[in-house]
């Protein structure tokens, strides 16, 4: 039986995608999802596709230059052109992986997109459309379709993962794209007893650097000369960093702006965006982190913490929380006082309905 490609409103099987990729429209009533990925994968083969071999070895053959924008969270949205090398360059293929099912939960045209559709399809794995799904049918779809895999951004688990559920029959998780910290991956594990948990490190301009099970990153062998740390920074070389005219370096060297705190000489936590940093009273205050530590309240079910310009401060810090239950301002700000300094506590908290999440499935920062 052939391996089933994708499931959203169909029910793709490999020969049928490879039916769709020489011949379009044999397949009715395609998804806005299944055209984007389709789509994705014609614009990376040049000749007309016999079989699944022929399918992979035609992907890695091409030397089609992959055009991904930057996310422009803390600065104009930049062009990156990677090749297939670069966005697979962490990517592990075996046969033990060919029974794997991917939830997918990305836009399939950003960095992460690719990264996963080349997980699945390099591995000849069952991809299951999550993205921009209804929090009530990713649920579904987890448990219908015995999703085992699944890469997607905290703020994805942080909904997730609200409504206590349990997925017994997912083995594996990847989250990135946001920060995390070690007590926020427990609490994961409540919700995914069987998977093993992965923090990864990756951006646009990168791709993938790093993977590990906690919240402390450590450089591996291969990058020893690759990486360095700068005035609290992570910088990297050249040669790990895709094309692009809107990139600039200092000689060989790229400063990806990720703040860092430095553990010993290889081994560092990711604590913030450069251009995140707020002075509020004298204090840098890290907005990012705050979101962190507020949102290991128990009651607490999506935060986003930002500033506004304060003619006394320079800044105040505003906090807009989405809630599993009523509690008050007064009890939430005696709670934060336990786990916040005195100067991180938000100035103004507002009690929302919903928080606007980005199609990078983020907090948008807009």
């Amino acid at each position: 039986m052939d391996n089933i490609f994708f499931i959203d409103e169909n029910v793709i099987t490999y020969a049928q995608l490879i039916s769709e990729l020489n011949e379009p429209n044999t397949i009715c009533n395609l998804s806005e999802i299944e055209k984007s990925i389709i789509n994705v994968i014609r614009a990376l083969i040049s000749d007309t596709i016999i079989d699944y071999n022929h399918l992979i070895e035609n992907i890695k053959t091409t030397n089609s230059i992959i055009q991904l924008k930057t996310s422009g969270t803390t600065a104009e949205p930049k062009t990156i052109n990677h090749t297939f090398e670069s966005i697979t360059r962490n990517i592990k293929v075996s046969n033990n992986r060919i029974d794997d099912v991917w939830g997918f939960t990305y836009n399939p045209t950003k960095m992460a997109g690719y990264q996963v559709l080349f997980q699945s399809i390099l591995n000849k794995n069952t991809l299951v459309n999550l993205f921009k799904c209804s929090y009530t049918n990713t649920s579904n779809r987890i448990k219908k379709y015995n999703i085992t895999h699944i890469s997607a951004t905290p703020t994805f688990y942080k909904i997730l993962t609200s409504e206590k559920i349990t997925y017994p029959n997912v083995k594996h998780i990847s989250l990135g794209g946001e920060g995390s910290n070690g007590e926020f991956q427990n609490k994961l594990k409540v919700s995914f007893p069987n998977a093993r948990i992965k923090n990864i490190y990756a951006s646009t301009e990168v791709s993938s650097l790093f993977a590990t099970e906690g919240d402390t990153f450590k450089i591996p062998a291969k990058y020893k000369n690759l990486i360095r740390f700068n005035s609290g920074k992570l910088i990297v070389h050249k040669s790990l960093v895709g094309s692009s005219d809107n990139i600039v370096f200092d000689g060989d060297w790229y400063d990806t702006g990720d703040l860092i705190e430095l553990i010993d000489a290889s081994t560092f936590k990711i604590i913030g965006r450069d251009g995140f940093l707020v002075n509020v009273g004298g204090y840098q205050i890290n907005p990012i982190y705050i979101e962190q530590k507020i949102t290991e309240l128990d009651y607490v079910k999506l935060c986003k913490v930002y500033s506004k310009s304060n003619s006394l401060l320079g800044n105040i810090i505003i906090c807009d929380l989405v809630l599993f239950n009523d509690v008050s301002i007064f009890e939430i700000k005696t709670d934060m006082k336990t786990i916040l300094n005195e100067y991180e506590i938000p100035a103004k908290i507002n009690i929302v309905d919903e928080i606007i999440i980005n199609e990078n499935g983020k907090i948008s920062r807009k």
